[in-house]
This record gives C-alpha cells, structure tokens and sequence, in this order.
C-alpha cells in the first residue's frame, strides 16, 4: 500500500513507498514509478513534481505576467501576441537561475543516484493519455552529466512545456489547456549505455491481431529509432512465446531468439498490469533488457482482421459491457451461433450452406458478424447501408451510402419469398412466445424446489445439464428470434411511416406512436420502488435519516420495521436484477442491495418525483392523440391505410414482447448463476477448481467435462490460468465498437463544441446538468433531473431513469433497451452520439432534444 504524496513535494525517488497522483508528475513518470514499484527492470532515477515546475515559474515574475495577459486577452490578441508570449516564457525559463531550496534537492537527488551521466525527460500532464500522446511534442535530452548540465536540461525540458507546437497539437486532439506552459513533472535516470534499444507493442498495430506482438529495434540509442531517423528491424513475433512469426532485417540483426522471448514476457506483464495493449520503449546493455517507457497504444489498424465485427446491441444488451467471461460467452454464442443463421435461413435471406462463424472474441468482448449480416441484406430492395449502419448506431466509414440494393421488378420479384416467409415468422415466433410463457412458471419452480446444498451431485450435474440444454436454449432463443423479428418489424414500419412523415413533418412522431406500451416489466421494480419510497416519505426523519445514511447501514435502520419488510420482498420479488444482468459472475439484488438501496435514496433525495406509472400512462395517452392524428390523416383512404396500421401494431406488439421475453431470460440467468455457483462449490471441495471463481474462466461445456472427470483438473487450471491473463490484460482497454479492414482504432479528435447530435430515441426537452459515468459503480453521483451520459447502458441500470432527467450514449438506437425504457418512463434520449463521454463535459448544463436528437451546451 502506497502512502499518498504531499502537494508541495518537489522530488520523488524511484525507490518509495511514496505513489504521487497523475496530475503530480504527468503519466510519463507516473508509469515509470508504477513500473519500477512493480519490480519491472527500470533504470533507477528520480521525479521532479508540477509542484516543483510551479515553485520554479513563481520565482519568474515574468512568467505570471504573460499568463495572466494570456488570460484577459480576446481572441484576436491572442492570434496576435501568442507566438511572441511563448517565445518570451521560453526565454526566461532557460536564463533564469533555480530557486536555492530547489537546486539543493535536486543535488541532492543526483547525488544519491550516484551522479555519472542521466537522460533528462519531460513528463506533461496531458501526454500519453488516451485522448492523446502528445508523443514527440516535448523534449528529451541524453547524456546529461553534472549538476549544472542537469539544472539546464531540467529547464530546457520545462521551456518545451511553452512550445507552440504543443499547443497545435493539443488543440486538434481536444485537450483544454487550462493555462499556457501547462503543468510539468520531469524524469531524472541513469542514462543506459545501451548496445541496442527499440519498441514493443504487444497487439500488433498493423493487423490489429492479439496473437501477435511487434517489435522495432535498432544499434545503440533508442532516440533515433522513435524520431524516425533509422530504418529498425523489425520482428512480428507469437504473443504467448515470443517466437518469431517474421523477420525483417536491415543490415545486422539486433535482436536474438532469447531476447524476442524476454521482451515478450517484459510485454505481457506490463499489459497486464495497465489492463490494455502497451507501447514500450526498451534498450538493451551488456545483454540486460531496461524499460524506459510505457503507454498505451492509442492507434491499431485491423488489416489482419478480415470482414466487419461490431459489438452493437451487444454493447446495449451488456453482454459487451465490458470484458466478458469465458462461462457467459459460452451460453450466449451457443444461442447466437445457432439462431443467427438459423433466421436468416427461415426468412430466405441466407441462401447457402456456407459454414460462417457469426460471433467472435476480440480483445476479451464479443463482437458479431456483421459484414455477413450486410452480404445477407444483398437480397432486400432498397437496402442502404448507411441506413443499416445508423440504426445500430455505428459510425460509417464510407462516402454516399456504401452498399445499395436498387429497387426494381428483378430484385423485387427475387425478394418476394423473403416477404412471404418474414410473415410466417412472426406468426410463428408469437405462438412459441405463448407457449414458453405458459410453461415458465413451472420450469422456475422446478429449479426453485432443488436442494442444492444436499443434492447428490451426479443429479445436480445432470440439473445443470437439463437447465442449459433444454430449457435455457429454448427460452434464449425464443428471445433472441423475437429481437431479430422486433428489428425486422420497426424496419416494416419506417417504410410505411416515410410517406406521412414526409407529408405530415413534425407534426406526427413515430417516437409517440411506438412509445407508450402497457404492462412492460422492466418498469415493474421502478414502480415498486418508487412506492416504496413514498411509504418511507411518510416518517420523514426516518427518510432523511436514509437519503444520508451508507447503503449497508440502511438496513439497520430500518430493522424491526414493516418498510424492512418490504424492502427485503422488493430484493426478493426483483431477485433476478443486478447491476450487470449478463455478466454471471455479479451478484443479484437478493445477494447485494446496495444498487437497490442508492436508488432508493435517490428517489428520496427528488422532491415531487412522478409516480413511474403515471409517467408511463403519460405516454401511453401521448400515443393515443398520435394514433388519432395519423386517423385523421388516411381518413376515408384506403390505399396503404390497412399496411400502416398492421404494421405499427407489428412493431408495437413486437417491441413489448422482446422486453417480456427479456424479462424470462434475466429470470432464466438467475437460476443458472444459482446452479453454477452450487457446482462450483462442490468441484472446489472436490479439488476440481482451486475457487469457486474459477469457474467462470471454462465454458459450461468444459465445466460439464471437468464435472464429469473427462477434463482433468490440472488441464482446466491452466485453461483458466491463460483466461484469467487474457481479461484481465484487456480490462481497462476502451476497445472499438467496430474492427475489420474497414475501420481503424485511434486518438479520438476530440474538439471543443457547443452541441451534439445523434439519434433521436425519446421525444421531450430537458436542461440539466451533464453526469459523464463510464459504469454502473459511479451512479451514486447522479442526482435528481441530472442528464446521464454514458458509453452505453446495462438492463440493470432500468431504476436511475427513475431519477434521470434524459439520457445521452456513445451507442445504441430507436430500438435500445436505453430508448425503450426512456420512452416509457417519459424522458429524452438522444443515442449513438459518437464520443459523447469525451466531448461532454461533467458538470456542464446542457440542453437535450431527444425529439431532433440533439444536444445544446450552454456553458461557454
């Protein structure tokens, strides 16, 4: 455990038990001080703090003196004096003298180093973040020897800090300077003589594939070779081993076999302590490998990838929401796997016996095939890929819109078995609905009647079986056709709409008319709660008492009361619900309340807050007066009048039964965290696993052989070894929504703006202030009429639109389960708005359209 640094220091040697914060010393230091506390081979050296670069400005009056006319100064005396005022800080920084107490500790420092010859580098604030590198944008100075050489590199390296080509850079990257020469940290090591030195990236940056590492090396200093002044050799090697895969070398090799091994080893340490693909800089001396630096990598081109893969609706659905384990993939592609081409069969748009994989992992999320999906849609008329694209919320990457279909009799005449056999399915997919519904009870009380701490375990195993086999592949893939159906309807509609949209203008909205649906269960535990929260209204000491409280002592107290009661058959009536619904290895709302309990406080916390169901009735009544209106407009006519309103109940009637099967499948997950876990205890007990948490890293398919002893145990270990690595190596990567040839991974040119646009999901305008919240974990920061803007949203987050005022995400579309519940609960949504978590700032007031899809900020 690392003790938090002071403010005012200004030196940190490597060795301490002492971490600074990242705005402390910049990420550069930072990651070297994380490198070297890791036991990493990093030449020992010390930091200088921003505190220090600060002390040092504050005994330069010019300094303050630039910045503060920086500051007063309008728009065209800045385009006028900028250069100039730069010029001048840089002048001041390099000929004025260090501060006496600052110069000692920095003797003293490089006294303790040993002296001798160091490298000099600067450590910004804002570099190698993932917004941007800012590589090459600030000095670095080698061979430095002597306290006065040091105090003038130190300098030379602060000067950079007022560079205007930094401020260039930032300025096209997004990154807001909050001042001119923005803060510094420098890093002081002992210089390596080195023999040779290069770079690793341990995803290869070219083809985009994990299985690959990269590694650029040349003779002698590293310098040259990221400047760009030699040719390096270069080897693409095996991730897992280090085994050269291709060798390109220029003249003499400068790297062996053995040396490929270690950096590769150096490679998936250091990824698996930052949690992401890792760009590092190393030199080798008298065979010993150093690291000098580490960041992520900020671009990957996926030339090595071949097709399109998208994780969208998986990112919507949670299942993508973040690293997905081994176990959970392994139910949801057994079903993907087999309904996809399944239903494109069934509805005659897949025409052939051509074996496709339709799912994948890439960088431990799922991804779907979606450059099949589009080769399937070849046989629709009027198929519009940018249309296809938008819908799912994914951003083209293409002029026009990229592939079409042209609508005539040949293309009309060869879609007609596909119109005939698509009516049949949703007939069909409705009958095995009803079916599934009427046996569901039955099927979850069987499983609700097992002992399973008593259960022998050759039935328990055969429980399992019956669980995943049978019932959760019948069930499962009922919903999953009944979402392909529901996109499929909303489709039918769009066209039907497109007519009196255009002859009606903003006068009808399709969000009205598909909004409003009665009895759906998601809004079931909002109610609920909600109602539970005007019980606990009615003792307001008790309630204030509450909203103040730590959810774990909520229940104390509330001990010995009927609210007690009710909150506990709340937990147990909603059991199924988490915070991450398709991730197995989080707990429910009967094993952990306090997602339940925030949410509580929050509806406290709103003053007048509406009742969820009268919202809901709202917006069913919205849906009556636009139905009306699209009466009003066929009036007596015939033509298209029967095609519209068929189509808009299909679309309805569709949209309220994905979430109904929804809500059996959340149910259905609930039993199968249950049995996994019962089995999981008994295998561990057996010394089959070492943890219980061992299990999620099989697949249930392994998990049945490793129950059944055809998987030894000591194979499964190592299975579950090499998948812990592999999340956990990918944990803090913000992976793209799409890869293949077609798309690329980079710094997101992040731009200052004052308004957004994307999808426009829920009708309404709200003015709020914006919460940026990357997971579920942070949701205590909403407050009441906040507007929450995430990447993308879980199922189990259904209870903070309760307290929202609108919503905004990166992903998503009309047919989300994001939309879907801001439409019945009455708020704005605007999705698929690109980088929105980047672009918007926390804490800035904002209006959101969710009637045109945009988004207004009103802070300057």
């Amino acid at each position: 455990m690392h003790r938090v640094l002071q403010k005012t220091a200004t030196i940190i040697p490597f060795a301490t038990d002492t971490m600074p914060a990242l705005e402390q010393v910049g990420k550069k230091a930072l990651g070297l001080l994380e490198l070297f506390a890791a036991g990493l081979p990093v030449p020992e050296g010390f930091c200088l703090t921003v505190a220090a670069y600060e002390h040092f400005l504050a005994s330069v009056p010019e300094i303050a003196a630039i910045r503060q006319a920086y500051a007063q100064a309008n728009s065209e005396e800045k385009a006028c004096q900028l250069e100039n005022w730069l010029s001048a800080a840089q002048a001041y920084i390099v000929s004025n003298a260090l501060p006496g107490d600052l110069q000692a500790s920095i003797a003293t420092a490089y006294r303790e180093l040993g002296g001798g010859l160091v490298a000099v580098r600067s450590s910004g604030i804002n570099e190698d973040l993932g917004q941007a590198s800012f590589a090459g944008q600030y000095e670095s100075i080698l061979g430095v020897a002597g306290i006065s050489q040091l105090e003038a590199a130190i300098k030379q390296c602060w000067a950079s800090a007022w560079a205007l080509r930094v401020l260039i850079y930032g300025e096209k990257h997004g990154v807001v300077f909050q001042q001119l020469g923005a803060g510094m940290g420098i890093v002081v090591q002992r210089l390596v003589a080195a023999d040779s030195a290069g770079v690793l990236f341990t995803v290869n940056p070219v083809s985009g594939r994990e299985d690959e590492m990269v590694i650029e090396s040349c003779w002698g200093l590293g310098e040259a070779l990221v400047s760009g002044k030699v040719q390096p050799d270069r080897f693409v090697i095996a991730a897992h081993t280090g085994t050269p895969l291709q060798v390109d070398i220029v003249a003499s090799r400068t790297l062996g076999d053995r040396q490929l091994v270690e950096i590769a080893a150096l490679g998936r340490q250091i990824a698996l302590l930052y949690g992401c693909p890792q760009d590092i800089e190393f030199a080798i001396a008298s065979g010993q490998i150093y690291l000098l630096q580490a960041r992520p990598i900020t671009k990957l081109n996926f030339t090595g990838i071949s097709g399109e893969w998208t994780t969208a609706d998986f990112r919507d659905g949670g299942v993508a929401a973040g690293v997905v384990s081994p176990y959970m993939w392994s139910l949801y592609n057994f079903i993907w796997q087999h309904t996809m081409p399944t239903y494109l069969r069934t509805i005659k748009l897949w025409r052939t016996n051509e074996e496709v994989e339709w799912a994948k992992v890439f960088f431990a999320r799922p991804y779907w095939n979606m450059g099949a999906v589009k080769q399937a849609l070849q046989i629709v008329p009027g198929f519009k890929e940018r249309d296809f694209d938008r819908d799912l919320g994914i951003e083209p990457t293409y002029d026009g819109d990229g592939l079409t279909v042209p609508v005539n009799l040949q293309t009309i005449w060869g879609a007609l078995p596909v119109l005939f056999a698509l009516g049949k399915a949703y007939r069909k997919q409705l009958e095995r609905n009803r079916r599934i519904v009427a046996d569901f009870p039955g099927i979850e009380a069987s499983y609700d009647a097992l002992d399973l701490q008593n259960l022998p375990f050759p039935q328990l195993l055969e429980q399992y079986k019956r669980l995943i086999l049978e019932d959760y592949f019948r069930i499962e893939s009922a919903y999953f056709y009944t979402i392909f159906n529901t996109s499929n309807a909303k489709l039918d509609f769009k066209q039907v709409f497109a007519p009196l949209e255009k002859k009606c203008g903003n006068d009808i909205s399709s969000l009205a008319l598909l909004g409003g649906l009665q009895d759906v269960p998601h809004l079931k535990p909002l109610i609920a709660l909600w109602q539970l929260a005007e019980k606990l209204r009615q003792d307001p000491e008790l309630g204030a008492a509450i909203v103040e409280a730590e959810p774990a002592t909520v229940w104390e107290l509330l001990a010995g009361t009927e609210l007690a009661a009710c909150l506990l058959d709340f937990c147990r009536t909603y059991r199924q619900h988490s915070t991450a619904e398709l991730d197995l290895t989080a707990p429910r709302w009967d094993e952990d309340s306090t997602f339940v309990i925030q949410t509580l406080q929050g509806f406290l916390k709103t003053i007048g807050s509406s009742d969820p169901a009268v919202a809901s009735q709202k917006q069913y009544e919205r849906y009556i007066a636009e139905r009306a209106k699209a009466e009003r407009y066929f009036g007596k006519l015939r033509l298209g009048r029967r095609s519209f309103f068929q189509k808009l109940e299909r679309a309805r009637n569709y949209a309220w039964w994905r979430e109904y099967m929804r809500d059996h499948s959340t149910r259905l997950y609930y039993q199968i965290r249950r049995l996994t876990l019962a089995l999981a205890k008994r295998m561990q007990v057996a010394g089959q696993l070492n943890t219980k948490g061992d299990i999620f890293f099989l697949t249930f398919h392994e998990v049945i052989a490793l129950a059944a002893g055809e998987l030894a145990p000591a194979a499964a270990e190592s299975i579950i070894q090499e998948r812990r690595y592999y999340n956990a190596s990918y944990r803090n990567f913000k992976n793209p929504n799409e890869v293949g040839y077609r798309y690329q991974l980079q710094e997101i040119p992040v731009t200052a703006v004052t308004g957004l646009c994307g999808v426009a999901c829920s009708p309404g305008q709200v003015e709020g202030t914006l919460r940026v919240i990357s997971s579920i974990a942070e949701s205590a920061r909403l407050q009441p009429g906040d507007i929450l803007v995430t990447p993308f949203t879980d199922p189990g987050w259904t209870p903070l639109f309760g307290i929202i005022g609108a919503v905004v995400t990166e992903t998503g579309g009309f047919l989300s389960h994001a939309a879907v519940v801001a439409r019945e609960y009455g708020i704005p949504a605007v999705l698929a708005v690109p980088h929105a978590c980047s672009r918007l700032k926390d804490g800035a007031r904002a209006i959101v359209d969710g009637t045109n899809g945009s988004i207004i900020l009103l802070d300057s």
